[in-house]
């Protein structure tokens, strides 16, 4: 590593908050929450921020174009940061999660599909015909949620030493030059807590963050998922998948399989590489609201008074096995201010109340009158 390579690393690491850890937290534990879009890791970014924040910092990440976006990070990429942050000698854990293909290519559709596939309003999109939604949707199976974390970027499926065995622990674990990596499943998602006690430490009820289900467009999602058949050669395309077959056994793989074989349609014929290329193009140019949600967590770590007193408030609800609700920053601190306020009001009110009582019951005293009558 050049000292040019270190400092950008350095300057990373100032940017993503992990600067002299060991100072400002008393510990140096990291986890990298590092996969692929629409799999469930927003919903494990929210549970670990909210239960585990004391003891590790959590930081969750995408892919280079998501560091750049969120945290202004460029010419480093993010295994070159969990190697450095490994050669400070900080004890690093690296989640990824694996989401079955044809869930995981829809939910990705979706999480854009009025700003960039239809360059229009989440209500125009309710309101559209859900055939047409299914046309696009086809259209760009065959390019939508490719690749994986774990295989593509850290070769796990070529390591001697990495067990594929999801029937009874239901993650995968392996340790490389100190790092430790967790591969979860979102089919697995009811185990997760388990699985965070045992590798972590840490007890905490896994929150639903983030769903389709919960957004602007949920109705139409909810409409395409009930009309959408799979077209036979999309089908063929998934049996073949190395991904999906590396995750799942061959049992899984069938019974997979098998629930979208009775839901399927003629063949289709999706956009070839060129004419996705063009089809880019124009929705980059012609998107309308190219943002990231920032504030798309349930919990984002802030440590502030007043969300510190939100969170633990909403740990005693999820405990209680009450639904989630969002922590907003200016939201908790402005019912901190509110709080305050009615406090000294009350404090007021009863300081004026006694300081009463006491001049009536003086007067009372002195002349013999009985002021309450």
């Amino acid at each position: 590593m050049n000292h040019e390579k270190f400092q950008k690393l350095n300057n990373a690491n100032r940017l993503l908050g992990l600067e002299n850890i060991e100072t400002k937290f008393k510990h140096n534990n990291i986890i990298f929450i590092y996969s692929v879009p629409k799999v469930g890791s927003t919903s494990l970014a929210s549970t670990l921020l909210l239960f585990a924040s004391a003891y590790y910092i959590v930081i969750h990440i995408h892919d280079e174009t998501m560091l750049k976006t969120l945290y202004g990070i460029d010419e480093v990429t993010i295994p070159e940061i969990i190697e450095y942050n490994n050669l400070l000698k900080r004890n690093i854990f690296v989640i990824d999660i694996y989401r079955n293909p044809i869930e995981h290519k829809i939910s990705a559709f979706f999480e854009k599909i009025d700003s960039y596939h239809f360059n229009t309003t989440p209500a125009q999109i309710n309101s559209t015909d859900v055939s047409k939604l299914i046309l696009r949707f086809n259209q760009l199976f065959t390019h939508l949620a490719n690749g994986d974390i774990f295989i593509d970027i850290f070769n796990i499926d070529k390591n001697s030493t990495f067990n594929n065995n999801f029937t009874t622990s239901k993650y995968l674990f392996f340790i490389k030059n100190n790092v430790k990596y967790i591969k979860l499943r979102l089919s697995d998602v009811s185990e997760w807590k388990n699985i965070i006690k045992e590798k972590l430490h840490i007890s905490c009820v896994i929150m639903n963050d983030y769903s389709s289900n919960n957004k602007l467009i949920k109705d139409a999602y909810s409409n395409f998922n009930n009309a959408y058949r799979i077209p036979e050669n999309f089908l063929d395309l998934i049996k073949n998948n190395k991904y999906f077959k590396f995750y799942n056994n061959d049992k899984e793989q069938q019974d997979y399989l098998n629930k979208w074989i009775n839901k399927t349609s003629p063949t289709f014929t999706p956009y070839n590489n060129n004419e996705y290329k063009l089809y880019t193009e124009i929705s980059n140019i012609n998107q309308v609201n190219n943002y990231i949600d920032n504030k798309h967590y349930i919990y984002n770590g802030c440590i502030c008074r007043g969300c510190k007193i939100k969170k633990n408030e909403l740990i005693k609800t999820l405990l209680n096995g009450k639904p989630a609700f969002k922590i907003i920053h200016e939201e908790a601190n402005k019912e901190l201010v509110v709080k305050k306020i009615e406090k000294v009001i009350t404090l007021f009110s009863n300081c004026k109340s006694i300081s009463s009582n006491r001049t009536k019951t003086s007067i009372s005293h002195v002349t013999g009158l009985n002021l309450y009558r």
